[in-house]
């Protein structure tokens, strides 16, 4: 047996390292990297929406939706309810719509049947130019 640093014997401590599979290297996945978004050439061009959810303490669940330009990254709006139906989604970006006017093309985080559901309500070019946002 020899001994290591600090006395110890090296054998008993590799087996003991070994023993729980301390030793095994976690390898990497490997990706493929995600296309670089386009950024719009004025603000109001592109929205970008996304849906959050977390919960209090007590157990009571709520949800978030963020509105973002694009170009500047500016947050347009924060809508935040307990169960944050359609409706609410729908008025939350028509009152953005009444203050910035409408963008020529949102995208979405979400899956594509749940963002154009949504988009409906705005109606017009924005609606049929509904895009999901790539991961």
């Amino acid at each position: 047996m020899s001994v290591g640093i600090a006395g110890t014997i090296s054998g008993y401590v590799y087996r003991i390292y070994r023993e729980p599979e301390l030793n095994l290297r976690i390898k990497p996945l490997k990706r493929d990297k995600p296309e670089a978004l386009a950024v719009p050439e004025a603000p109001n061009m592109v929205w970008s929406m996304d849906f959050m959810a977390d919960r209090f303490e007590d157990g009571r669940h709520f949800r978030l939706l963020n509105v973002l330009d694009d170009f500047n990254r500016e947050g347009l709006g924060i809508e935040v309810d307990f169960p944050l139906p359609a409706e609410g989604v729908i008025r939350s970006l028509n009152l953005i719509i009444e203050w910035r006017g409408k963008p020529h093309g949102n995208t979405c985080r979400q899956r594509a049947g749940i963002c154009q559901r949504q988009a409906d309500g705005m109606g017009g070019e924005a609606a049929n130019r509904l895009e999901p946002h790539p991961a």
